[in-house]
This record gives C-alpha cells, sequence and structure tokens, in this order.
C-alpha cells in the first residue's frame, strides 16, 4: 500500500521538504500548527514525517508550537477543525468539511476536482496545484486568507447555502413523494 498520494517517493519527500518549509515560515511568523488528518487511512504516515521534518528543520522548536491530533471519526474531524483560524488540506472531504465549518481554506489540489470545488466556493484564489505548491506563495496565500477572512467566511457561507438549496432539490428529485398516497389521502 502507497503512503503517499502519488506512487513516487521523490515526489513524496520533495512535497514533505516544501511543507515543512511552509510550517517553518509560519512558525517565525508566531502562528501555531496543528496537524492532523482528514483521512486517517491513509496520511498518518505523511503527518508523522510533516512533523519530524519540520522539527528537524527547527530543533529548538517549543513542543507546544506544532501539535499532531489523532482523527479516528467524524465528530474528531469537526474537532479538529474547531478553533482553528484556517485549515490548510490536499483533500476534497477537507474542503467539504471546512466549508460546513464556515472555516477559510487553503487546497493543496492533487485533482481537479479539489479545484473545481474551491472554484464554486469563491475560493480559487486560495488553491494551488500540490505538485507545485512553494513555501513562499503557501505563506501568502496563508496570510491573505487570513486579512480577509471576513470576506471569505461570507463567501463559503453564501456558498454553502446554494449547496444545501440544490443538494435538497437532488433528494426530492430522487425520492419523490408518493403523490398517489397523497392524493388518496386527500379523499
Amino acid at each position: 500500500a502507497s503512503r503517499h498520494w502519488v506512487d513516487d517517493d521523490q515526489g513524496y519527500r520533495n512535497l514533505i521538504a516544501r511543507l515543512a518549509e511552509f510550517g517553518g515560515r509560519l512558525l517565525a511568523r508566531g502562528y501555531r500548527i496543528k496537524l492532523f488528518s482528514s483521512d486517517i487511512w491513509f496520511d498518518s504516515r505523511a503527518i508523522s514525517d510533516l512533523e519530524a521534518a519540520i522539527r528537524q528543520n527547527d530543533p529548538a522548536l517549543a513542543p507546544d508550537r506544532v501539535t499532531c491530533e489523532a482523527v479516528s471519526d467524524i465528530d474528531g474531524m469537526f474537532a479538529a477543525l474547531s478553533g482553528l483560524d484556517c485549515y490548510v488540506t490536499c483533500r476534497f472531504h477537507g474542503v467539504v468539511f471546512a466549508s460546513l465549518l464556515n472555516l477559510p481554506v487553503v487546497a493543496l489540489a492533487p485533482h481537479p476536482k479539489v479545484t473545481n470545488l474551491m472554484a464554486e466556493l469563491g475560493l480559487g484564489e486560495y488553491c494551488v496545484d500540490i505538485s507545485r505548491c512553494d513555501a513562499g506563495d503557501l505563506v501568502t496565500r496563508v496570510e491573505r486568507l487570513l486579512a480577509n477572512a471576513d470576506d471569505v467566511k461570507a463567501r463559503i457561507g453564501r456558498q454553502v447555502a446554494i449547496f444545501q438549496v440544490q443538494l435538497a432539490r437532488q433528494f426530492d428529485d430522487l425520492f419523490p413523494k408518493n403523490k398517489e398516497k397523497e392524493s388518496g389521502k386527500k379523499e
């Protein structure tokens, strides 16, 4: 079984190095980092590797500046997301969960479905192809996202409301009420 997003060990190591540099730059700016995975079966090793790389880059780092949180179910995922100022994810469902909580998100897109969702949320400027992300660009996007958090949250809220209406209509189309029973009850 593969432990990373593509079967490319060098690509994986490069990604971990870029993300560790990104984390180090955030830490240097005074941010705290919480590492967790929205995919408990797939990303746990990557989270461990990323934490180790961040700590290797800054051996004097105070233990509480970077924390890891185990997530084993949906309640744990929502708990991990609560209290964050923003969320950086490469998972489609990570973007979905953040949006449900109206949490600003930067997405590292490994697939067009992530890019498309971010665009539909009005957050295309906060989405970057995972194979081309770099630390400086990610820091710039996070800081812009945080500076515009109120606007971003308003965009997310409006689009989530639209999605909820669309989803309700789709369910109504898939599971129409039995018209005969309803008309029979009225007689």
